[in-house]
């Protein structure tokens, strides 16, 4: 009971918080997305409220009849040319019997995408978006990781989230967790908050590897790699990667390296791999046949696993019914050739938009633009690679990271040549108006 009053009184605030204008109800549409306050009640009257739908509802009307300054660029026909695609192979795929609510909740995720570069037109601004989405995600995985590492070190956590998935999806999604606290950490003004948002990122980062995930892993070394090279301080990246390894990597026990082990002898024997390999190798085989045979539309959106037991040539040898493991298998699969382009072109768009926002520093753009844009690239690079093996094409996580990209590639690109450092990432200064010119999003 007094859960349900509480989750009853945080969607209040947050409703009467949203209605103060567009950009707060973008905020209050983030922390439903991402914290999903209804999910962790028992009262099937508030479970099945679906908040998401209705703070994104508000959030548009809100920018709609407010003094957003909405633009079309060649990243949002991407988006639009994307949603096409989704729509016209939900509807042609044989399994569409009028079940609209995943499109519908993807074309949400697509809009609400847009809204981010439309709403969030200063630095100030997306720097709210970026704590918004790492707290209300990150708060409870840095939690249950330091929990585990101070209580049971070396165990592993099972424990899954909802919107995320299996233990496969939640190592990946913590990593891109942890790519966003690395840049709230990187542009935070007061010490106290530099190290806040770091303690945080190590929790999230033992939530990660406690998974015994061996995609997570993958994802996890491509993300440091990328952070030491792609940093302008080498020597503190790996300072920071020696620390964050010689805390963490100890108390991991002899079952977590026997299982990572098997990556290797996966490499060198396909035919010796444990059985989880040789099914995601056998199920992306079964996506690319899928792909050959329904080459422009695919079988249909959310579709893969309806349609698995007819392309299936082991005649139910790995199961029946069974998930395709791949967010790029899975769109090749479900929407065909087309929309894998689409898809591939977008994700290389947000990093297109990290590396101009880096080399706008270049001209005399805050430094903040490239600590943010380093954030975004190790997060994509981590979905990049733990995406290869486990289904988040379509989860919002993945798509926020990519409306992030835009925000900030909006603001980098507008930004006047005399600008100049003394521009804040944060405070009272940076409040009062935006670093970029009105109708920047229009040109971005």
């Amino acid at each position: 009971m007094l859960r349900n009053l509480f989750v009853i009184l945080l969607a209040g605030f947050g409703t009467a918080y949203a209605l103060t204008g567009a950009f707060n109800g973008l905020l209050y549409y983030l922390w439903v997305a991402h914290f999903r306050p209804e999910s962790w009640v028992w009262d099937s009257l508030i479970s099945n409220l679906n908040l998401s739908m209705i703070a994104g509802i508000m959030t548009l009307v809100g920018a709609l009849f407010g003094r957003a300054r909405f633009g079309f660029t060649v990243r949002t026909a991407l988006l639009v040319a994307f949603c096409a695609q989704n729509i016209a192979s939900t509807m042609l795929s044989p399994f569409f019997v009028g079940e609209w609510t995943p499109l519908s909740n993807f074309i949400k995720s697509v809009v609400v995408v847009y809204l981010m570069p439309t709403l969030a037109t200063d630095l100030v601004k997306l720097r709210r978006v970026f704590m918004v989405i790492a707290l209300s995600l990150g708060f409870e995985g840095a939690k249950q990781g330091w929990v585990m590492l101070v209580t049971s070190p070396g165990a592993q956590n099972l424990n899954e989230v909802a919107h995320l998935g299996d233990n496969n999806a939640v190592a990946v999604g913590m990593l891109m967790v942890v790519a966003l606290m690395i840049g709230l950490a990187g542009s935070a003004e007061k010490r106290w908050e530099r190290h806040f948002y770091q303690f945080m990122a190590l929790g999230v980062l033992y939530r990660s590897l406690s998974t015994y995930s061996r995609g997570g892993l993958l994802a996890c070394v491509a993300m440091g790699l990328w952070y030491v090279f792609r940093s302008k301080q080498r020597f503190f990246a790996l300072v920071s990667i020696g620390l964050a390894g010689a805390l963490l990597l100890p108390v991991l026990p002899s079952e977590f390296w026997t299982r990572m082990s098997t990556i290797n002898e996966a490499r060198e024997d396909i035919e010796s791999a444990d059985g989880s390999i040789r099914g995601r190798l056998h199920f992306w085989r079964v996506a690319v046949v899928m792909a050959n045979q329904n080459p422009l539309t695919g079988v249909g959106n959310f579709a893969y696993n309806a349609n698995y037991d007819r392309y299936d040539p082991s005649g139910g040898e790995f199961g029946v019914n069974r998930s395709v493991h791949s967010s790029w298998f899975g769109v090749l699969a479900e929407l065909g050739y087309p929309g894998f382009v689409l898809y591939v072109t977008i994700i290389l768009a947000a990093f297109s938009a990290c590396f101009r926002a880096r080399a706008a520093t270049a001209r005399g753009a805050p430094k903040v633009f490239a600590t943010y844009a380093l954030a975004l690239e190790m997060g994509l690079v981590a979905f990049a690679v733990g995406g290869s093996f486990v289904i988040l094409h379509t989860n919002e996580l993945v798509w926020h990271f990519i409306g992030l990209t835009m925000a900030l590639h909006a603001l980098a690109v507008a930004v006047p040549l005399e600008a100049t450092d003394a521009v804040p990432a944060s405070g009272a200064a940076a409040e009062a108006g935006s670093i970029a010119p009105a109708g920047a999003w229009k040109h971005a």
